[in-house]
């Protein structure tokens, strides 16, 4: 529920900045609304809201470093080493089926 309850915060802090009467604005306070009626009042302490701030931010650093690691060769990047590239012709031996050395 401190997930609950923070995000009912930063909505709240929104409907200053978009308007009440905005479209943007009566549709946070609808939704408000609607979440508030799950929680009970003294159900969020402040060292709650903090809590989940610090899990929140961690969470998204840790995304954006996995994000920012190479991720590995991408399409058309050079074969893996060890691995031959393959000849003209599709590697077939002998050359074209049929075709006869002159």
């Amino acid at each position: 529920m401190q997930g609950l309850g923070l995000a009912l915060k930063i909505l709240e802090s929104l409907v200053p900045r978009l308007g009440s009467g905005s479209p943007a604005g009566k549709d946070v306070l609808k939704v408000i609304s609607t979440l508030s009626k799950h929680m009970e009042p003294g159900m969020v302490s402040q060292a709650g809201n903090r809590n989940e701030l610090q899990n929140q931010m961690q969470r998204m650093q840790q995304m954006r470093q996995q994000m920012a690691r190479p991720q590995g060769p991408g399409p058309g990047a050079a074969a893996p080493p060890g691995g031959a590239a393959m000849p003209p012709g599709g590697g077939a031996p002998g050359g074209m089926p049929g075709a006869e050395a002159a």
